[in-house]
C-alpha cells in the first residue's frame, strides 16, 4: 500500500527507477527474517541486503536491485527491458532480474526511504516499516 504523496517523492529521486520501502520475510543463513526488499552494492560483483536500521532514516540511496512492489520507472526503460521469466525465487525472482538487467544497461537505480509502503503477503499480514518517530 503506497502512501500519499509517494509519487511526487519518487520523481524527485531524479532516478530512471525508483522505489520506497517495504519489508517482506527473506531467507537469511537458513532463517526467515524481515528485511528491506532494497539491495546495494557490496563488491564488484555483488550485493546486500539493508537491514531496517538502514532504511529508517529519510534518505535517498543509490542501489543495485529493489522489490518492484512500490517502483516508478521511466518509460524508457520499460520499453528497452527485455523481460524474462524466472522460476527460481531463491535468486529474488523477476524483480530481481528486471534491476540486474536495468543496472547492467546503465540504468540509475535509487531508494528514498521517505516513501515507506505497507506490505501484503499471500497471507495478508501487513509488515510496516517502522517510522523514525
Amino acid at each position: 500500500m503506497i502512501p500519499e504523496g509517494a509519487h511526487e517523492q519518487l520523481l524527485s529521486c531524479n532516478a530512471d527507477i525508483a522505489t520506497g520501502v517495504y519489508l517482506c520475510n527473506q531467507e537469511v543463513n537458513g532463517k526467515m527474517v524481515i528485511l528491506p526488499t532494497l539491495y546495494v552494492p557490496f563488491s564488484d560483483d555483488e550485493a546486500r541486503v539493508l537491514s531496517v536500521k538502514e532504511i529508517v532514516p529519510d534518505k535517498v540511496i543509490g542501489i543495485s536491485a529493489c522489490g518492484l512492489g512500490c517502483c516508478l520507472i521511466k518509460r524508457g526503460v520499460l520499453e528497452k527491458a527485455a523481460f524474462r521469466h524466472l522460476t527460481d525465487s531463491s535468486t529474488g525472482g523477476e524483480d530481481m532480474a528486471f534491476c540486474l538487467d536495468a543496472a547492467q544497461a546503465g540504468v540509475l537505480l535509487k531508494a528514498i526511504t521517505a516513501v515507506k509502503c505497507d506490505h501484503l503477503s499471500p497471507q495478508r499480514v501487513v509488515l510496516r516499516v517502522p517510522s523514525k518517530e
